[in-house]
């Protein structure tokens, strides 16, 4: 195996390899989903008559493994799509005129059964993720997008970055309907390399676009160009709501 306490880097068409410290993290960008291949998934979500989000970067995702331990968490656009379809079926019978517009998704990564998060009172340090660090590798990968009929805006993304004491994910779903609705949904796992854990925490927020609204004036009340174009952004929805459901967990990393 190779010396991984110095960063290494591959990258190829569309994928990248980042090894260091132990753990390997790769990320994989391709081209949006093909009619073919739309039908195929919407026949996998059990959901044949319900419209998928518009543009699906299927073969997209992030993968994180920490080689000793077998431990890893992939972030994709599938098992997304499919939990998002799970609670379409365990609600309401769904129709074309009353499915979630919003594809409201609360994906946290898929990890393997076998590892147990425990609930944790732990809180990832934020303070420290804030400071300035050497970024080793950074990348933003696109999983699905859709604009609610041109009525608004829908995204899950993922964005990893690694410093020298260690890495955070940040698993990203964010939507707003326009003059109505934003809603956010977070989940971030954080590592400190030399530790034998994973902290992983996933925060909801929900607000109308009245109340964000004036939440931001708040805080720009001096500048008039606030006042007459307001448009949500995820930084702005994080920034100015407090989470209306928190929960954190640790993962031990058997060795």
């Amino acid at each position: 195996m190779a010396d991984t306490s110095l960063p290494i880097e591959e990258v190829t068409d569309g994928n990248k390899i980042f090894r260091f410290r132990g753990w390997k993290i790769e990320t994989q960008k391709k081209a949006a989903l093909s009619t073919d291949g739309r039908t195929r998934l919407s026949q996998d979500c059990e959901l044949p008559h319900i419209p998928l989000p518009e543009i699906i970067f299927a073969d997209n995702f992030v993968r994180i493994t920490h080689e000793e331990s077998g431990w890893t968490a992939e972030f994709n656009a599938r098992d997304a799509l499919k939990l998002w379809a799970q609670r379409e079926r365990q609600g309401v019978p769904s129709t074309i005129a009353s499915y979630d517009v919003m594809y409201t998704c609360e994906y946290q990564g898929t990890v393997a059964e076998s590892w147990k998060p425990i609930a944790t009172q732990e809180e990832l340090p934020l303070a420290k993720l804030r400071e300035h660090s050497t970024i080793l590798f950074y990348d933003h990968v696109s999983l699905f997008e859709d604009d609610i009929r041109d009525l608004g805006e829908v995204e899950l993304t993922v964005k990893i970055r690694v410093m020298p004491f260690g890495f955070l994910l940040l698993c990203r779903y964010f939507a707003r309907m326009d003059d109505k609705i934003v809603k956010l949904r977070d989940s971030r796992y954080y590592h400190e390399f030399g530790s034998n854990v994973v902290l992983r925490d996933f925060e909801l927020r929900e607000a109308t676009t009245k109340d964000l609204h004036q939440f931001y004036l708040q805080s720009h009340f001096d500048d008039p160009d606030d006042h007459n174009c307001f448009i949500p952004t995820a930084d702005i929805m994080y920034e100015h709501t407090k989470p209306t459901l928190r929960s954190a967990d640790s993962i031990a990393l058997r060795h």
